[in-house]
């Protein structure tokens, strides 16, 4: 079995179930796929190597299982990042040393960066940077306050272009200090999920103001109210000042605003209590 360690906890990453075997060696590429090298006790205690491939959760022999002319004693792999080439080198009786062509096979997404950060106004800012995109059918943005369970918080859809740098940026709403971790889930169009490293933050909320996110959005904005606003009123106004209708939907200490129907440009969203007091947040409609 192997397993992954989280930062506070271990998870199972993959559960080998192949067979008897010692005197292992191992050795992971950018994919997450593991090549495990070891003495396989079902093929006369000589040397097989398996591979996970972590995009379909599946093992395979590389090469022919028990491939030594005699039982091993010990083995080290390695692997060229370059060419894809797998090296054993092993004992039996001497030494030796074998090679394996695995090519390289192109990612259909280079993922740069992926960051996010706690800004000032108790809400989080992710960004990520891509480059040669290539069948993405979506990103998706999970959070999460203990690194296991994961929430989706955000959809969004990739560049038409598939060559050059690409940037994002989702902004997240939370109502309460604490220790939050974001990651970013690429699918590719045969449902192929890949994900990022895992970006954690502190965060010190402040929770006597409203709050609104994200502030750029081709659709929705969701507002967080303090209890001190929760008969407030909420409207959304053009350059000119000119009210503008929008649906508004209302859940608990939330209110999520539909922006789709309005025209692409800035806008103003007026949050006014009942005693008069007025907060202004921009946002610009993509």
């Amino acid at each position: 079995t192997l397993q992954k360690w989280g930062g506070s906890s271990w998870s199972t990453t993959a559960v080998a179930a192949l067979g008897y075997g010692t005197y292992n060696s191992m050795v992971i590429d950018s994919s997450g796929n593991l090549y495990l090298a070891y003495r396989d006790r079902g093929n006369g205690s000589r040397l097989t190597v398996h591979k996970w491939t972590n995009s379909i959760s599946t093992w395979s022999v590389v090469g022919s299982a028990g491939f030594s002319a005699a039982a091993v004693t010990y083995n080290s792999l390695v692997r060229d990042g370059g060419s894809g080439n797998l090296y054993v080198a092993y004992s039996a009786g001497q030494v030796f040393a074998q090679s394996f062509n695995v090519p390289v096979v192109p990612l259909p997404l280079h993922l740069l960066q992926f960051e996010a950060k706690a800004n000032t106004d108790c809400g989080v800012d992710i960004r990520w940077t891509t480059a040669s995109e290539k069948d993405i059918n979506r990103f998706v943005v999970q959070g999460s306050s203990n690194a296991s369970d994961w929430e989706d918080k955000a959809v969004v859809q990739p560049s038409k272009n598939a060559s050059g740098q690409h940037q994002y940026q989702y902004q997240d709403l939370l109502d309460q200090s604490g220790t939050y971790y974001y990651r970013l889930m690429y699918e590719e169009n045969d449902g192929t999920k890949m994900y990022s490293p895992v970006s954690a933050l502190r965060l010190s909320c402040a929770t006597n103001s409203p709050k609104l996110y994200p502030t750029m959005t081709q659709d929705k904005v969701t507002i967080w109210l303090p209890e001190s606003y929760a008969d407030a009123q909420i409207m959304v106004l053009n350059l000119n000042g000119q009210h503008q209708y929008v649906e508004q939907e209302s859940n608990g200490a939330y209110r999520v605003l539909h922006l789709a129907a309005l025209a692409q440009g800035l806008y103003f969203v007026r949050i006014v209590q009942n005693n008069g007091n007025t907060v202004h947040f921009k946002v610009i409609k993509q």
